[in-house]
């Protein structure tokens, strides 16, 4: 396969923000649980989440075993500082609280940790403490590169030169269809979409 092309952070996206990064992720996680074959179930769309944006409960995702817990965070930048340190702490206690039997919490974020954000992060616990918790976190490279394998739709509407690039030179592992409309992506899961 050759090289993708280096894509621009999901923070300076311009349709990006708080609730569009919740949509995007609740659609990116479908479709990897679809593909995986696990049971995924978003959080609550509306009122307070309780540090779960998304929730395997019968486990099933790759390389972690038994019940996962995602929470999808519109922050980067000093994670391990402040509020945003707050706010990722009480996130983490809220899941426990809520699914005692979990055994991954996913933090994902639109940016890769940076050294003292990893140090801080991978040592988290929560208050109630629960036997075997791991902590993960999923950033810029990891949603990238799922939009790339499965989500093409998303990933033409969020990086529209870059897919059109990638088509050119064949690095898009998708179905280019050619047609009176301009060039067409062939979803998995959600259709084609058109790029003009």
């Amino acid at each position: 396969m050759l090289p993708m092309t280096k894509l621009p952070k999901l923070t300076e996206l311009a349709d990006m923000g708080g609730e569009a990064w919740q949509s995007l992720m609740t659609q990116i996680l479908q479709a990897y649980a679809e593909h995986h074959g696990f049971e995924y179930r978003p959080g609550p769309t509306s009122g307070p989440d309780h540090g779960v944006d998304g929730f395997a409960p019968s486990g099933g995702v790759p390389a972690m075993k038994g019940p996962v817990i995602f929470q999808a965070k519109w922050m980067w930048g000093g994670l391990h500082r402040g509020g945003k340190k707050a706010k990722i702490q009480e996130s983490l206690d809220s899941a426990a609280n809520e699914h005692p039997e979990m055994r991954h919490w996913v933090l994902v974020t639109p940016h890769e940790l940076t050294d003292a954000e990893q140090k801080w992060f991978y040592a988290l616990k929560p208050k109630t403490p629960l036997k075997r918790l791991k902590v993960h976190h999923w950033g810029h490279e990891q949603i990238t590169r799922l939009l790339r394998q499965l989500c093409p739709e998303l990933f033409a509407r969020y990086y529209p030169l870059q897919a059109k690039a990638e088509l050119r030179v064949g690095a898009a592992p998708h179905h280019v269809f050619a047609g009176d409309r301009g060039l067409a992506i062939g979803g998995d899961f959600h259709g084609n979409v058109t790029i003009h």
